[in-house]
């Protein structure tokens, strides 16, 4: 019979390393992981046939090839187990094959990235066309990335209002505010640092309900943020009288769509973890 071949269904030690416990459905090593105690294996009786191995867990019976063993070989696609004790890796190539997956934590991490990129590129473009005091003509680009101070950002920026920008226009200072980049990168940092939390070994109480809050609100925030700054474009054409045009950079749609990739990560997260 075959069935002397494999250990029967349930939570093992996963042999990925990527969680602390896998299920195993007595064929092959499935999806679902599980960060807490497992239940325990129901026992399963084995006829085994005369002359043949032992029912794996038999006393005396050697172990099913890839029963979590260190050393011995485990099942296909999945890494050599680690040594009882060792925490699970993150390690590029791992995180490649569980994106390929739409796993929850690979999609925030990737998502997570893009964003940190595009905060470097422009989230507003403002373009000055038109003629000075003496007829000549003036034409002046600017932007201004994530990271700037000099945008109309949603909660920590300037209002973009008349008496500012005359002020700012007659001082030659650029209007007071900083970037709120300081609300979304911590609010990216806790969803991807809860979500990490289990594959380093590391006990977090609600972990994955933090990171899949922190997902959510970092890409609610970071949407809201785009379509403000795309409204304070709007309203800075209109003190240009025509020769002002501004817009979103492509940084700023950038980053609202990583950032709804990585709230989508975290929803995903957290109902892989809900059906374990």
């Amino acid at each position: 019979m075959n069935a002397t071949q494999n250990p029967p269904p349930g939570w093992y030690p996963d042999p990925s390393g990527q969680a602390p416990f896998r299920y195993w459905d007595g064929g092959t090593w499935t999806e679902h992981t599980n960060n807490g105690a497992p239940a325990p294996v129901q026992a399963v009786q084995y006829a085994p046939q005369p002359g043949g191995p032992a029912a794996p867990g038999a006393p005396g019976a050697p172990a099913a090839p890839g029963y979590l063993q260190p050393g011995a070989p485990v099942a296909p696609g999945y890494a050599q187990p680690a040594a009882a004790g060792a925490t699970g890796a993150l390690t590029p190539q791992g995180l490649l094959e569980d994106l390929k997956k739409f796993e929850g934590f690979a999609v925030m991490v990737a998502a997570g990235l893009l964003f940190l990129i595009a905060t470097f590129l422009p989230w507003g473009d403002v373009k000055v066309q038109g003629f000075d005091a003496f007829g000549s003509p003036v034409s002046e680009e600017d932007s201004f990335n994530g990271w700037s101070s000099s945008g109309p950002w949603m909660l920590l920026g300037y209002e973009v209002d008349l008496p500012t920008l005359q002020k700012a226009q007659a001082t030659g200072k650029e209007p007071d505010g900083t970037t709120d980049m300081l609300i979304m990168l911590p609010l990216l940092l806790a969803a991807v640092g809860a979500a990490a939390a289990p594959r380093l070994g590391k006990k977090l109480a609600n972990g994955r309900e933090i990171a899949a809050g922190a997902a959510v609100g970092f890409g609610v925030f970071t949407v809201a943020e785009v379509f403000s700054l795309s409204g304070s474009m709007d309203d800075l054409e209109g003190f240009g009288g025509g020769a002002l045009t501004a817009s979103v950079g492509i940084g700023g749609w950038i980053g609202a769509i990583a950032a709804a990739g990585v709230a989508v990560g975290g929803i995903r997260m957290y109902m892989a973890g809900k059906q374990t």
